[in-house]
């Protein structure tokens, strides 16, 4: 499967992470949904954060060492979304400058909301505009588990 995925993170206490080339970065105690793609496998790319030992290779890398990811949004598609999605959270979220978009022309694809329900909906809402929910009984399509993460699919509108 390939698409894009939208990790929540949970931070219990605010921090001052060092995230790689941006330096130290403040982050208030909260959710945080980060926007990523993986168009040559979203198993891969997804399963590489639940490891107990991972090499930091994006910004998220190391924000998710301070947090614990507790939902997972996965979007099958082989349209590039990313940054139409990135964009679309940016008029209900607060977006954290320059982080997750070195490799493109976005302001963010990190985004913070105080408390889980108004970040969950949000992404929700966002993702309801680009593909279909699969999220309801009889119609789940796992493709792997997390342990207390909560996974929620869509299926691209456009097929």
């Amino acid at each position: 499967m390939k698409g894009i995925y939208i990790l929540l993170v949970h931070l219990q206490r605010s921090a001052a992470v060092e995230v790689g080339s941006l330096g130290v970065l403040p982050f208030d105690k909260g959710w945080y949904a980060y926007v990523g793609s993986a168009m040559r496998g979203i198993e891969a790319r997804v399963g590489r954060y639940f490891r107990a030992v991972r090499k930091r290779r994006w910004h998220i890398d190391y924000l998710i060492d301070h947090g614990v990811i507790e939902s997972l949004f996965l979007l099958e598609t082989s349209r590039r979304l990313e940054c139409f999605v990135a964009g679309s959270l940016s008029s209900s979220l607060t977006g954290i400058p320059r982080f997750g978009c070195s490799d493109c022309r976005c302001l963010t694809h990190l985004f913070y909301h105080p408390d889980r329900v108004g970040m969950e909906n949000a992404v929700s809402e966002t993702l309801t505009k680009f593909g279909r929910s699969h999220d309801r009984p009889g119609n789940k399509r796992r493709l792997f588990a997390v342990p207390g993460v909560r996974i929620v699919y869509y299926s691209d509108r456009t097929g």
